[in-house]
């Protein structure tokens, strides 16, 4: 059974693209860590900036509900261990705790 990745969207900068960008390089250096640490397989952390965008990246249309379409929006992909069900605890509080919100 393939292991699924969690998505995220940063609810409090959708729409503000300086928002965004301002927390593109904390978010990611912080994922990364995740990724060093082997909490997690892989991730993407990125900004969208439109409907094609999000289609191509994200795998539900999920995002609709959170984002009501408003851009750009940072986006968070993280990827747990093959066999494991959820995504790290660590993992997953650091992005609730930052305002994520889980889209898948």
């Amino acid at each position: 059974m393939p292991t699924y990745a969690s998505e995220f969207i940063h609810a409090p900068s959708v729409g503000n693209d300086e928002a965004c960008r301002a927390l593109l390089d904390p978010v990611t250096e912080r994922i990364v860590q995740f990724y060093k640490q082997k909490l997690i397989e892989g991730y993407d952390v990125m900004v969208l900036h439109d409907d094609e965008e999000c289609e191509r990246q994200m795998v539900e249309d999920d995002w609709k509900r959170v984002v009501q379409p408003v851009f750009p929006i940072l986006y968070v992909r993280a990827q747990p261990f093959p066999g494991e069900d959820v995504l790290h605890p660590d993992v997953e509080r650091y992005l609730v705790t930052e305002g994520f919100v889980l889209v898948r």
